[in-house]
């Protein structure tokens, strides 16, 4: 395991940096234009995690690929952020502002339109968060935040974050929370990571127009013993 853990882990460098150069020069051009390119390197990422790893994944429920509505995900690991763009179609993403300031990769980010938040909250983060809600209304994509506000370890939690409870009253819409247990195959470590399947669950939908505060505990209720149930459930 520990063997096929290096392996991967270094493909995953060198073939995230080989896109990152190779693709410059397409910057430059339009979003529609640099999609492509994320789509090419998401792949290759699939396949190192198919043949080295041996890793697959599952979804159990229906996902909303189009239309807007506010996706609430567990973050576990980072194989979650390299699935969206599968999983959903050409979604708007909330991610930490440190993200959109790494070399080359904060380029990309930026360019495919996510939506980058100061976690430390304030009049700043509220503006980022009004201006998202704006874009997805009127873009019709959907847009995906990470409730907890980072990456949190398989059965660990983490308060809950108002950013979704503040996007869900700004913009009147549904709030789908999607469970999983991918931290229990690629967890941070560069040697732990192993194959199986990862499952991702679509729960229940959150209606919109509930007061925001009881939406926000329905909703950490729901992703918690979810994903709890997930981690006890089969690994393989």
């Amino acid at each position: 395991m520990a063997l096929r853990s290096l392996i991967f882990s270094l493909a995953f460098v060198a073939w995230t940096t080989f896109q990152c150069f190779w693709h410059l020069g397409r910057l430059a051009w339009p979003r529609t234009s640099v999609l492509p390119v994320v789509l090419q390197y998401i792949g290759g990422v699939r396949w190192l995690e198919s043949h080295v790893l041996k890793l697959d994944y599952r979804v159990i429920g229906t996902l909303p690929r189009q239309g807007p509505v506010l996706i609430a995900m567990k973050h576990q690991s980072v194989w979650e952020t390299l699935k969206l763009h599968i999983l959903f179609d050409s979604p708007s993403i909330i991610v930490k502002k440190e993200l959109l300031h790494l070399p080359l990769w904060g380029r990309y980010a930026r360019r495919m339109g996510l939506i980058g938040i100061d976690r430390r909250g304030g009049p700043r983060a509220m503006e980022t968060l009004e201006d998202g809600a704006k874009a997805i209304l009127s873009s019709g994509r959907c847009l995906v935040i990470f409730p907890e506000g980072t990456r949190v370890p398989a059965g660990q939690h983490r308060p809950y974050r108002g950013g979704i409870a503040r996007m869900y009253q700004l913009t009147g819409l549904p709030i789908v929370p999607v469970a999983l247990n991918s931290g229990l195959f690629w967890p941070k470590s560069w040697y732990a990571r192993r194959g199986g399947t990862v499952t991702v669950q679509v729960l229940d939908e959150i209606p919109p127009g509930l007061d925001p505060r009881q939406a926000l505990r329905l909703l950490e209720t729901r992703l918690n013993e979810a994903s709890d149930a997930l981690l006890s459930g089969d690994r393989s």
